[in-house]
């Protein structure tokens, strides 16, 4: 008996690689590609400033771009896939302001994906909304 494989079309939207997302678990923020190609010249910035807000009575968090350090900003980390470091990615490692931040999915042993956009007014904010 001979079987007759068909291969199935994979929509590329759905796998993520276009929809701009940052992954929130394991005491960290991870953005993909998508969310840091939401920003102009984004391998200029090298430090972040991490924000919050209420919107609707529901929580935001703001990360302000810096490409210089300022007061109670954080070097962004890379993200690296199979031990290669990827230059369009963006990493904040403290297990701390996580969990204050997002409670336990901050630092719980999975990543929870949450929508990211490109603030309105200041074009080197990305705002996650929470829940």
């Amino acid at each position: 008996f001979i079987m007759n494989w068909e291969t199935i079309k994979i929509d590329s939207s759905r796998q993520g690689r276009n929809t701009a997302y940052a992954s929130i678990g394991f005491g960290r923020i991870v953005l993909n590609s998508a969310a840091c190609g939401l920003v102009e010249n984004f391998t200029e910035y090298k430090y972040v400033q991490i924000l919050k807000a209420r919107k609707d009575g529901k929580l935001c968090v703001g990360i302000r771009l810096l490409k210089d350090y300022k007061e109670n900003s954080i070097k962004i980390g890379k993200r690296k896939v199979k031990g290669v470091v990827v230059e369009n990615s963006l990493s904040i490692d403290n297990k701390s302001l996580m969990e204050d931040l997002f409670g336990i999915q901050g630092t719980q042993n999975k990543s929870t994906r949450y929508p990211i956009v490109l603030d309105d007014d200041e074009k080197n904010i990305l705002v996650i909304y929470g829940e």
